[in-house]
Protein backbone atom coordinates (compact mmCIF):
# COMPACT_ATOMS: atom_id res chain seq x y z
CA UNK A 1 0.00 0.00 0.00
CA UNK A 2 2.80 2.40 0.87
CA UNK A 3 4.52 1.72 -2.47
CA UNK A 4 1.33 2.60 -4.37
CA UNK A 5 1.07 5.86 -2.44
CA UNK A 6 4.68 6.81 -3.29
CA UNK A 7 4.08 5.98 -6.97
CA UNK A 8 0.93 8.13 -6.98
CA UNK A 9 2.76 11.06 -5.36
CA UNK A 10 5.65 10.73 -7.83
CA UNK A 11 3.23 10.59 -10.78
CA UNK A 12 1.35 13.67 -9.58
CA UNK A 13 4.64 15.52 -9.14
CA UNK A 14 5.69 14.70 -12.70
CA UNK A 15 2.31 15.76 -14.11
CA UNK A 16 2.30 18.96 -12.04
CA UNK A 17 5.79 19.91 -13.20
CA UNK A 18 5.40 19.05 -16.86
CA UNK A 19 5.34 22.00 -19.22
CA UNK A 20 3.78 22.25 -22.65
CA UNK A 21 6.13 22.25 -25.60
CA UNK A 22 6.93 25.73 -26.82
CA UNK A 23 6.00 26.62 -30.33
CA UNK A 24 7.65 29.48 -32.15
CA UNK A 25 4.58 29.93 -34.35
CA UNK A 26 2.14 30.70 -31.52
CA UNK A 27 1.47 33.87 -29.53
CA UNK A 28 -0.61 34.21 -26.36
CA UNK A 29 -3.21 36.94 -26.06
CA UNK A 30 -4.43 37.73 -22.54
CA UNK A 31 -6.80 40.28 -21.14
CA UNK A 32 -9.58 41.12 -18.73
CA UNK A 33 -13.18 41.95 -19.59
CA UNK A 34 -15.18 44.22 -17.29
CA UNK A 35 -18.44 46.12 -17.40
CA UNK A 36 -19.74 49.20 -15.64
CA UNK A 37 -22.72 48.70 -13.37
CA UNK A 38 -24.76 51.87 -13.01
CA UNK A 39 -26.79 51.99 -9.81
CA UNK A 40 -30.47 52.88 -9.80
CA UNK A 41 -31.67 55.73 -7.64
CA UNK A 42 -35.33 55.79 -6.62
CA UNK A 43 -36.58 59.33 -6.32
CA UNK A 44 -39.68 60.64 -4.60
CA UNK A 45 -42.83 59.44 -6.29
CA UNK A 46 -41.15 56.09 -7.13
CA UNK A 47 -39.35 57.34 -10.24
CA UNK A 48 -36.26 55.24 -10.99
CA UNK A 49 -33.23 56.99 -12.50
CA UNK A 50 -29.73 55.80 -13.28
CA UNK A 51 -27.16 57.18 -10.83
CA UNK A 52 -24.08 57.88 -12.97
CA UNK A 53 -22.23 59.23 -9.95
CA UNK A 54 -22.18 55.70 -8.49
CA UNK A 55 -20.65 53.47 -11.22
CA UNK A 56 -18.99 50.19 -10.21
CA UNK A 57 -16.57 48.26 -12.47
CA UNK A 58 -17.24 44.50 -12.26
CA UNK A 59 -15.67 41.46 -13.99
CA UNK A 60 -17.55 39.92 -16.90
CA UNK A 61 -17.77 36.27 -15.88
CA UNK A 62 -18.22 33.38 -18.29
CA UNK A 63 -18.51 35.46 -21.44
CA UNK A 64 -17.37 34.22 -24.82
CA UNK A 65 -14.18 35.82 -26.20
CA UNK A 66 -13.20 35.32 -29.84
CA UNK A 67 -9.97 36.02 -31.70
CA UNK A 68 -10.77 36.92 -35.30
CA UNK A 69 -8.57 37.61 -38.30
CA UNK A 70 -9.04 40.46 -40.81
CA UNK A 71 -11.48 38.36 -42.84
CA UNK A 72 -13.72 37.80 -39.81
CA UNK A 73 -12.75 34.15 -39.47
CA UNK A 74 -12.58 32.85 -35.91
CA UNK A 75 -9.00 31.86 -35.04
CA UNK A 76 -9.57 30.95 -31.36
CA UNK A 77 -12.28 31.10 -28.70
CA UNK A 78 -12.34 30.95 -24.92
CA UNK A 79 -14.46 32.10 -21.98
CA UNK A 80 -13.60 34.48 -19.18
CA UNK A 81 -12.98 33.18 -15.67
CA UNK A 82 -14.60 34.46 -12.45
CA UNK A 83 -12.31 37.52 -12.50
CA UNK A 84 -13.08 38.32 -16.15
CA UNK A 85 -9.67 37.14 -17.37
CA UNK A 86 -9.11 35.27 -20.63
CA UNK A 87 -6.18 33.84 -22.55
CA UNK A 88 -5.83 32.10 -25.88
CA UNK A 89 -3.14 31.04 -28.31
CA UNK A 90 -3.10 32.38 -31.85
CA UNK A 91 -0.75 32.09 -34.82
CA UNK A 92 1.97 34.76 -34.92
CA UNK A 93 2.29 37.41 -37.64
CA UNK A 94 -1.46 37.77 -38.12
CA UNK A 95 -3.63 40.79 -37.48
CA UNK A 96 -6.11 39.76 -34.79
CA UNK A 97 -9.05 41.54 -33.25
CA UNK A 98 -10.64 40.39 -30.00
CA UNK A 99 -14.42 40.32 -29.79
CA UNK A 100 -16.42 39.74 -26.61
CA UNK A 101 -19.91 38.29 -26.86
CA UNK A 102 -22.13 38.62 -23.80
CA UNK A 103 -25.85 37.99 -23.50
CA UNK A 104 -28.29 38.30 -20.65
CA UNK A 105 -31.28 35.98 -20.44
CA UNK A 106 -34.25 36.27 -18.13
CA UNK A 107 -37.83 35.10 -18.33
CA UNK A 108 -40.46 37.70 -17.58
CA UNK A 109 -39.34 41.23 -16.87
CA UNK A 110 -36.44 43.12 -15.27
CA UNK A 111 -37.18 44.61 -11.87
CA UNK A 112 -35.04 47.74 -11.42
CA UNK A 113 -35.99 47.87 -7.73
CA UNK A 114 -33.90 44.76 -7.08
CA UNK A 115 -36.81 42.37 -6.50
Amino acid sequence: MREKLYILIALLSIIGCSRPKKSHNIAVIKGRVTYDRVSVKIESGGVARLDYSNIIELPSRGVLVKAMDVNGSIVATTSTDMDGRYSFRVPINRDIKVRVHAEMFKDGYWDVNGG
